[in-house]
């Protein structure tokens, strides 16, 4: 799946996407990303794929998809130690339900 969003523009209606993350995190848990505290950074991602940025930080990935036809999507997740994918059928961050987990670090594809 592949999202041309720019500065929070959508282009052809497919989604948004942005990366936040956070250096020096200890840890190897997602409950110690500090998300009270202002990211490191951000970017604006065009695919759902980031590699690994080095040692000791945390990355939160969000955003929103619109599928471009109706069917069933499979999701696959992979990360440096812990990995968690939550989805919400509407735009209400309050409705996301876990989907998917990885307790270890896998490869990323």
């Amino acid at each position: 799946i592949e999202f041309y969003g720019t500065n929070g523009s959508v282009a052809n209606g497919d989604g948004y996407v942005a990366r936040e993350y956070w250096n020096n995190v200890t840890g190897t848990s997602v409950a110690a990303i500090p998300l009270s505290n202002s990211p490191t950074g951000t970017e604006n991602l065009n695919t759902l794929e980031k590699g690994s940025t080095g040692d000791n930080y945390g990355s939160r990935v969000r955003g929103y998809i619109i599928p471009g036809n109706t069917g069933s999507y499979t999701f696959y997740i992979s990360g440096d130690d812990n990995t968690q994918l939550f989805l919400s059928t509407d735009n209400t961050p309050a409705n996301k339900v876990k989907i998917a987990e990885v307790a270890s670090w896998t490869d990323i594809k």
